[in-house]
């Protein structure tokens, strides 16, 4: 519990000025254990038409490109064309229903962040189209590793809606989505709503020639919710998958309401990821027919605040010693063939030159590397060889290519 009320002071006194091309990060308390608020203050690089505005940012979205990245929200700042821009994220343990119901609040509370001399009448209160949205918290529980996990449902127009699982702090990593309809988790709809997942799984049926149906060996580093496992699985329904995540708690919110299963061809392991491969990497060694798998997929977060840090996965996972471990642990005997073995990286970084420069320094550990980017999205997707398998024809326009069109128009080899 904390014994703010309102801003921090200290914090307070920051931004009783402009300082142009920065941002300042202030919760504002009522008296709760969490803040009701959390306001992102961006103050523009050169004079603007208008002194100072608010944007809500929609419950649920905070990690989308506009909120969530530099780039994204200078984009934001630039459109709404104010000197000062106060980005509002709303804590998901607060309910509020609507634009409407908060604006008296926000006004008077944004008041307290003019900077001194500016002259301004009340802020405008903007928000995107779509509206705030509506959110529940279902899902609630302390991690050893992190933090408070929550699961939050918000609510579409269309009478659908979006289940996250997240871990809490400011700009809250969201683990995992699924898309509810008619009160029943839709497997394809969710997959589709995580573009990176989608392209991981195109991308399997792309190099492997097709959606061919065999039993291929997968292992996901980071299980979250398993809607990547059941995704893979609609369109490679023989594959025999093993997700493996660090956090209890959160295979047992995947358990209670998302896609964790227990099939006889799926399974959810409890196991720091870092020592599963080692593990797994051992026991190719002694059994390749046995033990070897055809992918590994590496989904993991990173716990960093900074946009100057990965986001996933952990620099562990990006290093030598791991990604020797995951070399061992493919099944190499049919290497040449139309399956050749690889491994998928979930780059995720709001810095754009960081992202770029951890992939140039893992593609050096591989003969062929791959790497989709979606638009705004700030997943990269890198499909990496270790052994020199046969050139792709990656052109979107071939003939041969026509089911692959959408996710080849993203693909560029970079080795």
């Amino acid at each position: 519990m904390t014994n703010i009320k309102g801003f921090d002071s200290t914090l307070l006194e920051k931004v009783q000025e402009i300082h142009p091309n920065e941002k300042f990060t202030l919760p504002y308390y009522i008296n709760e254990e969490y803040p009701k608020y959390t306001f992102l203050v961006i103050d523009s690089p050169k004079k603007q038409n208008i002194p100072i505005a608010v944007f809500v940012v929609p419950q649920g979205s905070e990690n989308e490109y506009h909120y969530a990245t530099d780039e994204g929200n200078k984009d934001l700042c630039q459109a709404i064309n104010a000197e000062r821009v106060l980005l509002v994220f709303i804590d998901p343990h607060y309910t509020v229903e609507n634009l409407e119901s908060i604006i008296k609040e926000l006004g008077i509370i944004s008041k307290k962040l003019i900077p001194i001399g500016m002259k301004s009448n009340d802020a405008p209160i903007l928000t995107a189209e779509e509206g705030v949205g509506n959110r529940k918290l279902l899902f609630e529980k302390k991690s050893d590793y992190n933090g408070n996990v929550l699961v939050e449902e918000t609510s579409n127009d269309d009478g659908s809606s979006i289940r996250r699982m997240k871990f809490e702090g400011f700009r809250t990593v969201v683990q995992s989505e699924a898309v509810v309809v008619n009160g029943k988790l839709n497997v394809e709809k969710s997959i589709l709503q995580s573009s990176y997942l989608d392209a991981i799984r195109i991308g399997m049926c792309f190099f492997w020639h097709s959606k061919v149906d065999l039993p291929f060996r997968i292992v996901i580093i980071g299980a979250g919710g398993c809607t990547l496992t059941l995704g893979i699985k609609t369109l490679l329904p023989e594959s025999r998958i093993v997700s493996v995540d660090v956090d209890p708690v959160v295979v047992e919110a995947a358990s209670k309401y998302f896609f964790a299963t227990h099939e006889e061809t799926t399974a959810v392991i409890t196991m720091n990821g870092i020592e599963y491969l080692t593990n797994l990497a051992h026991k190719s060694e002694m059994s390749m027919l046995q033990n070897a798998v055809h992918a590994i997929i590496i989904d993991v977060d990173n716990k960093t605040t900074s946009d100057k840090e990965l986001i996933g996965p952990p620099l562990p996972f990006v290093q030598q010693n791991c990604i020797v471990n995951m070399v061992k642990s493919l099944f190499t005997a049919n290497m040449n063939s139309i399956t050749p073995p690889m491994i998928i990286y979930n780059i995720v970084a709001r810095d754009s030159q960081l992202r770029k420069s951890t992939i140039l320094d893992l593609a050096k550990y591989f003969k062929q590397v791959y790497v989709w980017q979606g638009g705004d999205d700030i997943n990269t997707v890198v499909f990496a060889f270790p052994h020199q398998i046969q050139q792709y024809n990656i052109k979107e326009d071939s003939p041969e290519n026509k089911e692959f069109k959408e996710f080849l128009s993203h693909l560029q080899q970079v080795r």
